[in-house]
């Protein structure tokens, strides 16, 4: 894909994006973000002439805004945790809490299939489906797949 291409087509998408990305976030800040990782992607993205670049393009930021609030929500997640470990009295309450709920996930995990659990860890570690498909060599469409189905079994065990 030419620059010039690319420009047309990120000047053609952007609009929906943004439509996308703001329904989802309420914030413009995020949802600018999110848009910019997903038209980086395509720029880097090799392209067939018979790709769906605006379907794909739709679906990229619709998951970008999700692993996006996942990541957000983990930092409020820790930010939380830090200003309870500050509270003194609750410390070693709160601190045997989040190891019983460690070793409950961690058991989950073990439950799962060795390449779910591979899988599963390195997304755990921060790494993008993108990283992980690049470090296993199994394709992108595939470790999608699997993280999808590893989570919802963890999600199946782990509720009460």
């Amino acid at each position: 894909m030419t620059t010039r291409e690319f420009q047309d087509i990120a000047r053609r998408l952007r609009p929906r994006l943004m439509r996308i990305a703001t329904d989802f976030f309420n914030n413009r800040e995020e949802a600018e973000d999110a848009v910019q990782e997903v038209l980086v992607k395509i720029w880097l993205r090799p392209w067939k002439p018979d790709d769906n670049i605006d379907g794909l393009a739709v679906k990229a930021i619709k998951n970008q805004c999700i692993s996006t609030q996942r990541k957000l929500a983990l930092r409020r997640t820790t930010d939380i945790d830090k200003a309870r470990n500050t509270a003194g009295a609750e410390e070693s309450d709160i601190r045997i809490r989040v190891s019983e709920q460690k070793e409950i996930i961690e058991r989950a995990i073990r439950g799962l299939p060795k390449w779910e659990q591979r899988l599963i860890r390195m997304k755990l570690k921060g790494l993008e489906s993108e990283e992980i498909a690049a470090v296993t060599g199994i394709a992108i469409l595939s470790v999608r797949s699997i993280l999808s189905s590893a989570r919802k079994k963890l999600i199946k065990q782990l509720k009460p």
